[in-house]
């Protein structure tokens, strides 16, 4: 991953987990100020990654998609 994609991923993955979840989601956005309902937050998710979270490495071709 990129230096660039590294730093936004730790923007979300403060905890140093390896993936964002619902929680890092929602403090994400909140501190980015967008009030996002829980259904929001979980239909980003699953566009982004599985299990309800998204690793490291789908981070990584999201990135790549969208950059």
């Amino acid at each position: 991953m990129d230096s660039e994609a590294e730093q936004a991923f730790q923007l979300f993955d403060v905890a140093g987990k390896g993936f964002i979840d619902l929680e890092d989601l929602r403090r994400s956005c909140a501190q980015l100020g967008e009030d996002l309902t829980a259904e929001q937050l979980e239909s980003m998710l699953e566009l982004a990654g599985s299990n309800g979270r998204v690793s490291r490495e789908e981070f990584e071709k999201l990135w790549e998609h969208i950059g």
